[in-house]
């Protein structure tokens, strides 16, 4: 029991206590999200994300690190971080909390808001308690449950081939891709830090905490849609919610296939996480065209996005060089694509090495 008990504060503190306290320091920078401890939490993630893929890919690559470097050299980052960014937030988090405290008041006095958002917020929970404890139906594990539980169990990275155990000393085959967009090994190197073993949490902790997180991008997307008009707000995420729980069809299908069946597998994150995340900074961008401090999240997301998966090479890049060119197009401004481009330069060169390295 007390194992127990230290292992969910454990999770509490590095899944959620430490990315709302990093993404203070983004939101410090944004007008509309300022007091957002929902944007803050994501960009948190979104930032925690990004350093272990900077991290992890030369390590595994270049080096042939242990999963301890790289867990201490990442824990130690982000714990610094989140130390500096709680100092230099201090005097700004009362009326953080204070914003949240208001808001929280006036969705409970409309009587109409308040009932659709419990309802809402039950059929979240459902959701994440069925993925974690009632419901499994995806089984391609060998690449990601298999990976972290051999570098989790002999302290490596990619040296032990899935499927048949075998030792190889570096990434064979299928492995490269693994190097390239590591999530399975960032999967290991969070279990340790919350003490628990992979299978149980990838398939538990991860689903659960993250299908929440995903709800806050809607949110957040929906705060924007609505322009503040909470019964709208309201009504769209008591629908989206039922949308994800009874759109699902097929392990492959669509976004609710993600977050419902593998959300701990790569392009699930990128698909449940990512990618509706680009399209909220896409929002903000053209609301706030000033403020410059979406160009480095966008660019800090798409490099999140290629801790996921290899495929962040084409469907994040598609998008945001879509969106530059017809928002640059729409403004007469060169910009936008400019900065498009810019963003879209991780993925580009993780693509890029990918094909290099997997010929090694």
């Amino acid at each position: 029991m007390l194992g127990n008990i230290i292992q969910m504060m454990l999770v509490f503190f590095w899944m959620v206590m430490i990315p709302a306290g990093i993404g203070m320091t983004w939101t410090r920078w944004m007008r509309r999200h300022r007091h957002s401890i929902l944007m803050a939490a994501i960009m948190g993630w979104m930032t925690m994300f990004a350093l272990a893929q900077l991290l992890a890919v030369p390590l595994i690559i270049a080096i042939g690190a242990s999963l301890h470097v790289f867990t201490y050299t990442w824990g130690g980052i982000v714990l610094t971080a989140f130390i500096y960014s709680i100092f230099i937030n201090r005097k700004r988090m009362k009326e953080v909390f204070q914003y949240q405290r208001e808001r929280v008041s006036r969705l409970r006095d409309e009587k109409y808001v308040s009932l659709i958002l419990v309802l809402t917020f039950i059929s979240i929970v459902f959701q994440a308690v069925s993925i974690a404890f009632l419901w499994f139906d995806h089984y391609d594990d060998i690449r990601y449950v298999a990976t972290a539980v051999d570098a989790y169990s002999t302290n490596t990275m990619l040296k032990i081939e899935p499927v048949s155990g075998q030792y190889t000393g570096r990434p064979v085959g299928e492995m490269w891709k693994d190097a390239v967009a590591p999530i399975n090994i960032f999967w290991a190197l969070l279990s340790k830090l919350v003490m628990t073993h992979p299978a149980i949490f990838m398939h538990m902790i991860v689903p659960f905490i993250f299908i929440i997180y995903a709800y806050f991008i809607f949110a957040i997307i929906g705060d924007r849609l609505f322009r503040g008009n909470d019964k709208q707000w309201a009504v769209y995420m008591f629908v989206l919610s039922f949308v994800v729980l009874y759109g699902h069809y097929g392990v492959h299908g669509n976004l609710t296939s993600s977050l419902m069946t593998g959300l701990w597998w790569g392009k699930g994150m990128q698909a449940a996480l990512c990618i509706p995340f680009i399209f909220a900074l896409f929002l903000l961008i053209m609301d706030e065209e000033e403020n410059r401090i979406y160009y480095p999240a966008l660019f800090c997301t798409m490099t999140a996005s290629c801790l996921m998966t290899t495929m962040s090479a084409i469907i994040p890049t598609t998008m945001v060089g879509t969106y530059g060119l017809v928002h640059g197009i729409s403004r007469r401004k060169v910009k936008p694509f400019f900065y498009g481009i810019l963003c879209c330069l991780p993925n580009v060169c993780y693509g890029l090495l990918y094909y290099v390295v997997k010929g090694w």
